[in-house]
């Protein structure tokens, strides 16, 4: 595993981390470095950029608030978001719509609400970043180096 630069303490939490990202990333033609960041809007934070973002770990969560499959793994980036964000993890949720009421901003805000996510949210509605990341399916979990390279299997 590459040294992710968080600290010995955070090791075998970390190491689960990346395995679990890992087994569930389900692009193998990913991006290879983190794309640029151009969302319609954010949520919880002003824009980031690839380059606000080096010398920080950078987990993108691909997601879209009806799929139940991201559902089911939002309790895990929640969790590292609140234990490993203050180590420099910056968790960047990338909220990509599957239905066209899924672009509609209250439903996606009330989303967010529903979900308690306080880590930064990108709206991707033009599938901008979903392109940059090559992403083919939601949930997917990409995580990036300090130099924001992506973190290879």
């Amino acid at each position: 595993m590459p040294n992710l630069m968080l600290g010995a303490a955070s090791s075998i939490s970390l190491a689960l981390l990346y395995s679990f990202i890992a087994l569930i990333s389900n692009n193998v033609s990913a991006a290879s470095q983190l794309p640029e960041l151009k969302a319609q809007r954010w949520v919880n934070t002003a824009p980031l950029t690839p380059n606000a973002l080096r010398g920080k770990i950078v987990l993108v969560d691909v997601w879209e608030y009806t799929c139940i499959n991201w559902i089911r793994t939002s309790p895990y980036v929640k969790a590292w978001h609140r234990d490993y964000a203050k180590l420099g993890l910056v968790v960047i949720g990338v909220h990509a719509p599957e239905f066209e009421f899924g672009k509609q901003p209250e439903n996606i805000d009330r989303g967010i609400r529903d979900h308690g996510l306080e880590y930064p949210v990108a709206i991707d509605n033009d599938y901008a970043i979903w392109r940059g990341l090559n992403n083919s399916a939601w949930p997917a979990k990409y995580l990036f180096d300090t130099q924001g390279k992506l973190v290879k299997r």
